[in-house]
């Protein structure tokens, strides 16, 4: 696994114990993150990228979405939103 996604995982294990909380995983990629999540206990998660048919882990939806445009979900319904390495690929990061 490479580190980053390692160390977003001992972050969140560090400071959040309940394993059932809603995750939405932006900009997943293939799912390295959501894999390593998943095979760490944590059980409630979704994803969504530009590009979901990328995306290899299954039994996670993983919608369709642009993350230059509002998200395609209701407020607060997520309790820890991650995006790792996704920035960087937006219009216009500092919206």
């Amino acid at each position: 696994m490479d580190r980053i996604e390692n160390k977003v995982l001992s972050l969140i294990q560090d400071n959040i114990s309940d394993k059932t909380i809603r995750i939405l995983e932006l900009t997943p990629g293939q799912g390295r993150l959501t894999r390593l999540l998943l095979d760490n206990g944590y059980t409630n998660i979704e994803a969504l990228d530009i590009n979901p048919e990328n995306f290899k882990v299954e039994g996670v939806t993983c919608h369709r979405g642009d993350l230059n445009k509002p998200l395609p979900f209701e407020t607060n319904v997520f309790d820890l939103i991650i995006s790792v390495e996704g920035i960087e690929h937006l219009e216009h990061q500092y919206q």
